[in-house]
C-alpha cells in the first residue's frame, strides 16, 4: 500500500502552483514588448526587475516565460540565455551592456 506524501510535502507543492498560478496572472497584466528602442527596453527591464524580485517563479521557468513576450532579437538572446544556464541577473546585464553598446556604437 502506498502512504501518501508528508503533509509538509503536500504544503510546499501547492503552494508552489499558487505562486506560479500568481506569476501567470502577473504576466498576464504586463505589456508585449513591441519596439527594441532604448526607452522601451529600459521600461521593459524595469517592469521585469519588479516582477522578479517577487519571487514567485525560479529564473529558468521567469525567463521561460517571458519569451512569448520580446521581439524577435531578445526572444534569441533570452533562449541563449536558458540553454547556457544563466540566470535573470546575468542574461539582463549581459543584454543591457551588448545592447547599449551597440546602440553607442550606431550613433
Amino acid at each position: 500500500m502506498i502512504s501518501p506524501p508528508p503533509f509538509e510535502e503536500v504544503s510546499q507543492t501547492a503552494s508552489r502552483t499558487s505562486q506560479i498560478q500568481v506569476f501567470v496572472d502577473v504576466l498576464k497584466q504586463t505589456k508585449l514588448l513591441s519596439s527594441e528602442q532604448p526607452e522601451e527596453i529600459s521600461r521593459f527591464f524595469v517592469r521585469f526587475a519588479e516582477i522578479h524580485a517577487l519571487a514567485l517563479a525560479d529564473d529558468r521557468v521567469f525567463i521561460t516565460r517571458i519569451l512569448p513576450l520580446v521581439p524577435g532579437g531578445l526572444l534569441q538572446f533570452l533562449g541563449a540565455c536558458l540553454r547556457e544556464g544563466n540566470s535573470w541577473a546575468v542574461c539582463k546585464s549581459q543584454f543591457l551592456k551588448e545592447y547599449f553598446r551597440i546602440l553607442c556604437e550606431s550613433d
